[in-house]
């Protein structure tokens, strides 16, 4: 390999590298990171005079690329049918990383002991960013008397406080995955550890309820997966009950958490939905009764009824129009201004919304290609992240953000690529 070669090759590793310490940061740090692996990549192409390679080695792998770059594809050709053009071009912008993130990956072909590397670096990332968020929260309380929770927690990275509660879940389920693939030596075990508890602390103050739930479902069946599988050990029952205590503790102390959390079996506004099937319009006074369950439920019964009475199931509205559409129904219903530009908090809904049915297959058959991919495999961590992503896009529009585009197209293809059972070469802790 020529000294040019390597330094294009090192320079694409340290681009990864660079995307997966700066997911806790603000984007347009990240962003800088996906350019600089597009450059080296395409650099490297011309130097070496070579054209991308995709191998395929299961048929599985073949749809995951072909379904990535059709739903790109799909956004694209939205732009015929889109009013609005100038708001059309910039979502397929934003939807670049689709396009992009196949095109390098499937083509580099990264091997475990470099996947391990970048997810090593994602996790004490996050650990670091969410010491920091945990210390300004603390201090609040010594100062202000009252803990920084939520969207105030990640005030401070300008990050939304649901996204950032999707990296803990995936840095937890990484921690997990690296402890019992025996993939950390003694001294990375103590930082890893460091980091579990971080992040449940972390998870816990940023109150994101539905991750809440996913992490605690996830933590109680990996606990019985364990002790089915092999025995298991009073230090991991003792940790086990330790953080099941000090997160019901914590989650009765902290009012702010205990009142997000109490909103899961409440159904407060429910009659607002009420009224809008009965064609009465909501009002100001009604706006305070919503809690976030019944304002995603009503917001979901607005825009499929309104697919469904303007026949717009095939097609959609587009990308770039969707967001007036539902505008003008919202106001048609009474819930704006307060809910202008918001999105459909529902992943699902707003593809079928934006795409129409077409759309929504293409969509669907990448999840499902990818959990055939991770059950062929034996990858259960591609399973678990890409259930838990499942789950995380029926209460928001996931990736209707660059920090959501980014990180889940990013670490389902990276993740896609992950071999356990195939891998004979397990000496890779340096």
């Amino acid at each position: 390999m020529s000294k040019t070669n390597q330094f294009l090759s090192k320079g694409i590793h340290f681009s990864i590298l660079f995307v997966a310490v700066t997911f806790p940061l603000p984007y347009k740090i990240s962003n800088l990171g996906i350019v600089s692996l597009l450059v080296f990549w395409a650099i490297q192409k011309i130097v070496t005079k070579s054209m991308p390679k995709y191998t395929f080695e299961t048929q599985q792998e073949n749809w995951i690329f072909f379904s990535f770059i059709g739903f790109f594809a799909l956004q694209i050709v939205s732009l015929i049918y889109t009013t609005d053009l100038s708001n059309g071009i910039k979502n397929v912008e934003g939807k670049l990383s689709f396009l992009v993130f196949p095109l390098i990956l499937f083509d580099l072909k990264p091997n475990y002991k470099q996947i391990v590397f970048w997810l090593k670096a994602y996790v004490h990332s996050m650990s670091l960013c969410t010491m920091v968020l945990i210390v300004q929260s603390v201090s609040h309380y010594f100062t202000e008397g009252s803990l920084l929770t939520y969207h105030d927690f990640t005030s401070s990275l300008a990050f939304h406080a649901v996204f950032y509660s999707y990296y803990i879940f995936l840095s937890l389920l990484l921690t997990a995955f690296l402890f019992q693939s025996s993939l950390l030596s003694g001294k990375e075990k103590i930082l890893f550890i460091v980091s579990l508890v971080l992040s449940l602390v972390g998870l816990l103050i940023s109150a994101s309820k539905n991750v809440l739930v996913v992490t605690s479902v996830f933590l109680v069946f990996g606990f019985l997966f364990r002790a089915v599988k092999q025995k298991i050990r009073w230090k991991e029952i003792t940790i086990v009950l330790l953080i099941g205590v000090t997160s019901v503790y914590g989650i009765s102390k902290v009012s702010a958490v205990k009142d997000r959390i109490a909103e899961l079996a409440q159904l407060n506004g429910m009659e607002n939905l009420d009224k809008i099937k009965r064609g009465e319009l909501i009002v100001a006074e009604d706006i305070p009764k919503f809690n976030g369950t019944s304002m995603r439920i009503t917001f979901w019964y607005v825009v499929v009824n309104k697919i469904l009475d303007e026949g717009k199931m095939f097609l959609g509205y587009s990308p770039g129009d969707r967001r007036a559409v539902v505008n003008e129904e919202f106001y048609k219903n009474g819930l704006n201004p307060w809910y202008e530009n918001y999105n459909i908090h529902n992943q699902f809904i707003q593809v079928l919304a934006e795409l129409g049915l077409l759309g929504l297959v293409v969509y669907l058959l990448l999840h499902v290609s990818i959990f055939i991919q991770a059950l062929k495999t034996k990858n259960y961590l591609l399973a678990a992240f890409l259930i838990g992503f499942t789950i995380f896009q029926i209460t928001e529009s996931v990736i209707e953000r660059n920090k959501g585009i980014v990180f889940f197209v990013f670490f389902l293809l990276l993740l896609s690529q992950i071999r356990p059972i195939l891998n004979e070469n397990r000496d890779i802790r340096n």
